[in-house]
């Protein structure tokens, strides 16, 4: 999932506004999670513009819905690539991207949420250390994310010296896990 908030002045009332770009799944199966994002950002906006704006500018909202599907993001990126907001110093703030690399990607990408491998460690170490798991099967999502998860999760199971037996993925969407936790 992409989500981008960015700070930036309108072209056409640059002077007189700023504005606020999100860029998530506002339709489709992730779509509570660009809501979310689009909702936070309308209150805090509508806070923002009752106490006068931000540096005495009003501060307006601008969404795009990337679905998010691979087939969506390309044109979305084309308009926001993290190269763009680098070489034109606009702030990128995304309170999803949980992947250990994203921040680094720029001077100006920042990300408010806990990064995957942390999260990924705390889970291992529960079912290694407190469960005393020696072997574990491990359900995947098939996206980006859960790709790139699996391969981080795959990797501290090694780290805390328990053997991987399987490793399943599901497509996103799916309701009946049973077959795969079976097959684990």
């Amino acid at each position: 999932m992409i989500l981008m908030a960015a700070l930036t002045g309108c072209k056409e009332k640059e002077k007189e506004n700023i504005k606020i770009v999100v860029a998530g799944p506002l339709t489709g199966d992730n779509a509570e999670y660009g809501n979310g994002f689009k909702n936070a950002a309308e209150l805090k906006i509508k806070e923002y513009n009752e106490n006068g704006g931000v540096l005495g500018k009003q501060v307006i909202l601008e969404t795009y819905d990337d679905k998010n599907t691979k087939e969506k993001r390309p044109r979305l990126l084309e308009n926001f690539s993290a190269s763009t907001y680098d070489e034109n110093k606009i702030i990128q703030i995304s309170p999803s991207a949980s992947h250990p690399d994203y921040a680094s990607l720029g001077k100006y990408i920042f990300r408010n949420n806990t990064v995957i491998n942390i999260e990924a460690e705390e889970g291992v170490k529960l079912a290694t250390q407190v469960l005393n798991g020696k072997k574990i099967g491990l359900l995947s999502i098939r996206t980006d994310w859960g790709t790139s998860t699996a391969e981080i999760t795959k990797e501290l199971i090694k780290k805390y010296g328990a053997t991987l037996v399987g490793h399943e993925e599901v497509v996103e969407g799916s309701d009946d896990y049973l077959p795969n936790v079976t097959k684990l």
